[in-house]
């Protein structure tokens, strides 16, 4: 039985902080893949993406590319809009029967897991793995009542300070992305046009 872990998100675009978050998931739940998964859009995000479908997969491959236990998997971005965890795992889970699933969600989006689609199948089907930076405490009491048979895991990561919005906001600010994102990604960026 593999243990495989699901990383969905935007990835708009990706930065270092993924990779540091991702990287230490396979280490610390000691994961034999890690799927990453950009999603088509977000339910929670109406207004789309920066970039194009086609330039986010690309960054997120070169991006991966050196970590051989990361995985691209583009199963969202050939469902149609938008994009639920529900229909996610599911595929994954037809995908590898009988493994054990984890969900990587960042602490930040704990407050919103209660409403998401499907939640109840969700917390049946995967261990929630939650990435929590040093200090930061969940409530494990209040979450087992409002989730009842929830299975979770706290992922102690390492603080980046790196984030979508921040690298978005340098690309328009002209400024460097040196320690940002990996190289391959600032090239793809540079020769990219946003999407309108």
């Amino acid at each position: 039985m593999a243990r495989i872990g699901i990383f969905g998100g935007s990835f708009d675009p990706i930065h270092n902080g993924h990779l540091v978050v991702m990287c230490e998931a396979v280490e610390i739940l000691r994961l034999d893949r890690l799927l990453c998964v950009p999603a088509a859009r977000s339910p929670f995000k109406p207004r789309g993406t920066t970039w194009s479908d086609a330039v986010r997969l690309d960054a997120v491959r070169e991006a991966v590319a050196p970590h051989p236990s990361i995985h691209v998997d583009d199963c969202e971005l050939r469902r149609p809009a938008p994009s639920y965890t529900i229909d996610t795992i599911r595929d994954v889970a037809e995908r590898h029967p009988g493994d054990d699933l984890f969900l990587l969600l960042g602490a930040d989006s704990l407050g919103e897991f209660p409403k998401w689609k499907d939640i109840a199948a969700i917390v049946a089907a995967v261990t929630i793995a939650v990435a929590v930076r040093p200090g930061h405490v969940i409530d494990r009491t209040a979450l087992a009542e409002t989730l009842p048979g929830i299975r979770m895991v706290e992922l102690p990561t390492t603080p980046t300070g790196v984030s979508s919005t921040l690298v978005r906001s340098r690309i328009r600010a002209g400024l460097p992305l040196l320690g940002y994102v990996p190289e391959s990604v600032a090239r793809r960026l540079a020769d990219a046009t946003p999407s309108a």
